[in-house]
């Protein structure tokens, strides 16, 4: 399956990320901070695994680890 690469800041809740979904392409999404610092790689199936365990109002840094949105 073709990948498609994605970035986002960290701030981003997962319900508006997955609009950027293209159907039969494989997602990696790169995260930045709000000073556009790498945080991070997160993929697809993190994505629609947290969705589904924890809802759309997720932000997407919580996906890259448990403390860096108190920066």
């Amino acid at each position: 399956m073709p990948g498609e690469p994605l970035v986002s800041l960290e701030t981003v809740r997962l319900g508006d990320l997955i609009g950027s979904f293209v159907p039969q392409r494989f997602h990696v999404i790169m995260l930045l901070d709000r000073n556009w610092q790498y945080l991070g790689v997160i993929s697809e199936v993190q994505v629609i695994d947290a969705l589904l365990n924890q809802g759309v109002d997720v932000l997407a840094g919580s996906l890259v680890g448990p403390d860096h949105l108190a920066k």
